[in-house]
């Protein structure tokens, strides 16, 4: 069987590499190199081990309007060269930290990102365009920075940043390093919430 070690036995499915490497021994971090198509999958990420899933070239998940594209319940998790779309969420993210480069979020029924919890959240240079509510929607999170992204074109905000939502403290750091964030339904590019942002 497929064991994922070379190319030509990789798994057949994201969510077969990520249950693999939810079992592997490995100290470090494990990296999923995902090739180039379409995947029809509502992917879950439970592991406290960090984890980096990186497409190579051209690669879409699509989550076929029945569950959030990727779930990430704990751990820290970095994205690299996706497009997620079709899904409640792009992405739904818990745990400690969540890295996003070059992604890209579209057409969600929900968000593009949804994030809570975590102490970090980087996004760089991405789409976050289309979605049901949000581009990109972070609460009680600790530290967000946002590096040259498109967050346009969603029917709330391109980013909102609530803080205190569940009780477990401030956002310290909302950093915006260009981008692009026009045609928002609410017409809120960045909207920050909260008597907690500092």
């Amino acid at each position: 069987g497929n064991n994922g070690r070379t190319f030509a036995t990789a798994f057949a499915t994201i969510q077969a590499a990520v249950d693999a490497a939810d079992e592997s021994q490995n100290a470090g971090t494990d990296t999923i190199f995902v090739l180039r198509g379409t995947y029809d999958e509502n992917i879950t990420i439970d592991d406290a081990d960090p984890l980096t899933i990186q497409g190579l070239g051209g690669v879409v998940v699509d989550g076929t309007n029945s569950g959030d594209v990727i779930e990430m319940l704990q751990g820290d998790l970095t994205l690299r060269n996706l497009t997620l779309t079709n899904g409640t969420n792009g992405v739904d993210a818990e745990g400690n930290s969540l890295l996003l480069d070059r992604v890209n979020a579209t057409n969600n029924s929900e968000d593009g990102v949804e994030a809570s919890q975590l102490d970090s959240v980087r996004v760089n240079y991405g789409n976050y365009t289309g979605n049901g509510t949000d581009g990109i929607h972070l609460d009680d999170v600790r530290e967000a920075v946002f590096r040259s992204i498109n967050a346009s074109d969603n029917n709330e905000d391109g980013i909102d940043v609530e803080a205190d939502v569940f009780g477990s403290g401030s956002t310290e750091l909302v950093e915006v390093l260009g981008g692009t964030f026009n045609d928002n339904r609410s017409s809120d590019g960045l909207e920050l919430e909260g008597d907690t942002i500092r």
